[in-house]
């Protein structure tokens, strides 16, 4: 699984590998980048990602169509399959 992961993280470039995918479809617990910055969809909402916790929080679900997914993709199916990932406190507020 590491092997897998780590594929689906970083290329053979060793550059960050995301994928395209239609943001209605992707579950909670999934990070995208949006305007330049990570966020994580968390009920309903996108919560803007730093090392001290989530912030600005948007409620932008309908208005975006195909985002930049950040997740490996067998990380977000794991989410779409029912695997509820822990979140920081901070996406609670």
């Amino acid at each position: 699984m590491d092997e897998i992961l780590h594929g689906e993280r970083i290329n053979q470039k060793h550059e960050k590998v995301t994928y395209q995918a239609r943001f209605k479809d992707l579950p909670d617990g999934t990070f995208i980048e949006y305007q330049g910055d990570a966020y994580l969809i968390w009920q309903e909402q996108l919560w803007q990602w730093s090392f001290i916790g989530y912030s600005n929080a948007r409620k932008i679900r309908p208005k975006l169509h195909t985002v930049k997914v950040i997740t490996p993709f067998s990380i977000v199916k794991l989410f779409s399959k029912g695997l509820k990932p822990q979140v920081h406190i901070s996406a609670y507020n």
